[in-house]
């Protein structure tokens, strides 16, 4: 069961190794459930979320009472788009209390007619992994965040997109046939002598 699991992370960094950040300059925000558009200065705004730039942030509307989970923010791409993984960035001056615990990914083709990609559930971290069990083609994306990691209120200070680079998956294809005769990345001669040296 150890080996197992060592494995799967070996694997997890792998792939994760493989992906390609995209640009967020086709991105923008339909729709959203709040935003702080008084008490954050330049910041508060849904539209941030996507700006490309994670010192500045969405924040949910806090100023005349706080408002509570679900939270909810609708992305339209200004194309059709594949993605492989999303991540979920604060800025340097907020805590993780301020990320959500669980989200759920919808996607459509028009906006209208949305299709539930799954339901994640999410570290307290500073970057929120969401990865996709197989690659997702949309035009708009919904996000409906449902519990917090500790606050009412929700911060993002930018949504990253990722998919995986054609190169690096068949570098990394490749590495998997070469240790085909391995066991845990070791050759089965040295497992052998090591296990023998051991007794």
């Amino acid at each position: 069961a150890i080996l197992q699991t060592q494995n799967e992370q070996r694997m997890q960094l792998a792939i994760d190794g493989t992906l390609a950040k995209l640009s967020n300059s086709g991105w923008s925000v339909v729709s959203y459930s709040s935003q702080e558009q008084y008490m954050e200065g330049t910041n508060g705004f849904a539209s941030l979320a996507v700006d490309g730039d994670v010192s500045t942030y969405w924040h949910t509307s806090w100023a005349w009472g706080n408002v509570d989970y679900p939270h909810s923010i609708t992305l339209l791409h200004d194309g059709e788009i594949t993605l492989d993984q999303m991540a979920l960035v604060l800025p340097t001056n907020r805590s993780t209390n301020y990320t959500a615990k669980k989200v759920t990914v919808s996607k459509s083709a028009n906006g209208t007619a949305w299709t539930e990609v799954g339901t994640y559930t999410l570290d307290a971290s500073s970057s929120q992994a969401i990865r996709f069990a197989s690659p997702l083609t949309t035009t708009y994306l919904k996000l409906d965040f449902t519990e917090g990691n500790g606050l009412p209120n929700l911060v993002i200070g930018d949504i990253e997109f990722y998919h995986n680079d054609l190169n690096s998956m068949k570098t990394l294809a490749q590495s998997i046939l070469d240790g085909v005769d391995k066991f845990n990345g070791y050759d089965s001669q040295d497992t052998q002598t090591a296990l023998y040296l051991s007794t």
